[in-house]
């Protein structure tokens, strides 16, 4: 990375992903419901919300608004959205029998334990690292 792209990195303010979806107000409603996030912005085609330090945001656009590069209109296919936790298997038992589950609870052999849900089309990882034995 060469000097000046490091320093104009340093002017940036927030990354955060926008994820197309079809009901964007629905999808944003599920994520308030299920993780505590706030709306801070919302049309009936694109909802933002964030956590109370804003260090957690995420936005829902609708797939076909003309926003979107014709192209690209379409629901999302093939993204996570992960979330870090410190206990998921305390999330699980609060919110497995809200969800779709794709994965069930599962300690993985490189050191994750995490489920894999279905919001809203949204797929979900909620994941927590195990300690290293």
């Amino acid at each position: 990375m060469t000097e000046s792209a490091a320093n104009q990195g340093k002017s940036l303010t927030a990354l955060y992903p926008v994820i197309a979806v079809e009901q964007p107000v629905t999808t944003a409603a599920e994520f308030h419901r299920l993780f505590g996030l706030e709306t801070v912005f919302e049309t009936d085609w694109y909802v933002h919300l964030k956590n109370h330090d804003s260090v957690l945001q995420i936005g829902f656009v609708q797939s076909d608004h003309e926003s979107i590069p014709t192209e690209h209109q379409h629901n999302v296919c093939g993204t996570f959205v992960t979330i870090d936790a410190d206990d998921v298997a305390a999330l699980w038992e609060q919110m497995n029998d809200d969800l779709k589950i794709l994965v069930p609870l599962t300690d993985e052999s490189w050191g994750q334990r995490h489920f894999i849900a279905e919001i809203s089309g949204v797929l979900v990882d909620i994941v927590q690292l195990l300690p290293q034995e």
